[in-house]
């Protein structure tokens, strides 16, 4: 249950000083107070004034780590004693991720475009159906997956093709 879960910290990163793309964390999760509809957003969101940069450029490009796993010990990502598992009760579920991206690209006046990320993004389960679901999500343009590759078969790729752009 939603309401059930703490309120996050930040949703969105609407305070940069330079260009970046918003980035919705492995650890954030939405209470039914802080979250917007799943359907089209109201005429209250329509009216917002888009998320812009400080040079005043929009916010079309959407981050969402999916795992702080991954399958190789890097020391860009591994520190020497390990990375905690996290309590899975803590984690977006897909269903809540899809929502996010519904309402964010409700909400943009330009088509939104997806990197799924981790640790390494191969590790999640249902993958390549988080996959299918953003990529045929109105206002979507692109999703995109930054992984080290090493889990990489052919039947995931063919899996992950129809969904994935880069």
């Amino acid at each position: 249950e939603l309401a059930s879960r703490p309120p996050p910290s930040s949703l969105l990163n609407q305070t940069n000083k330079r260009a970046s793309p918003t980035v919705i964390p492995y650890g954030t999760f939405l209470t039914s107070a802080s979250a917007a509809p799943a359907a089209a957003p109201s005429s209250q969101f329509s009216k917002q004034k888009p998320l812009t940069d400080s040079y005043n450029r929009l916010h079309n490009y959407l981050r969402i780590s999916l795992t702080p796993l991954c399958n190789l010990r890097c020391t860009y990502c591994m520190p020497k004693n390990g990375v905690p598992r996290p309590d899975p009760d803590t984690l977006m579920t897909d269903e809540e991720r899809i929502r996010v991206v519904r309402v964010l690209a409700g909400l943009s006046p330009v088509p939104l475009k997806i990197k799924l990320t981790g640790g390494e993004p191969l590790l999640h389960p249902s993958l390549s159906s988080l996959a299918s679901s953003l990529s045929s999500t109105p206002n979507v343009s692109k999703v995109g997956i930054t992984t080290n590759g090493a889990l990489l078969t052919p039947k995931m790729i063919a899996d992950l093709t129809p969904a994935v752009d880069s």
